[in-house]
């Protein structure tokens, strides 16, 4: 029985020391870990797999996939706000030219009559 002193604590690290011979005593090619709450206590990687190392390629996956989306971001920030100047500029004049358009009109309008 575990005393409750150390809420099990000390069992935790008896199974960290014996995780090397866990794996080797397993007959599939196996993992293993021991943690608590905060931290690892032990990591023995399998004899094929090492999910330690393919958790670091993936995460340089994320990671990399993540810099391009942020640049991706960047651009379309930049797109928009260039946009948002072009339309500002351009305002004015779609403006005055309907302005014209409607004066054309009228003036045809006028002279139909």
């Amino acid at each position: 029985m575990v005393p409750e002193k150390d809420n099990g604590l000390e069992l935790l690290h008896c199974f960290a020391r014996v995780a090397p011979y866990i794996n080797q005593l397993a007959p599939e090619d196996t993992a293993v870990a021991v943690a608590t709450r905060e931290k690892y206590l032990a990591y023995v990687p399998g004899r094929k797999k090492n999910l330690l190392e393919e958790l670091k390629k993936h995460l340089e996956e994320v990671s990399e996939r993540a810099k391009i989306l942020e640049k991706v971001t960047e651009a379309q920030v930049k797109l928009m706000e260039s946009l948002s100047q072009m339309i500002a500029r351009l305002e004015p004049v779609a403006l005055e030219l309907l302005r014209m358009a409607r004066s054309v009109s009228h003036k045809e309008e006028s002279s139909e009559e």
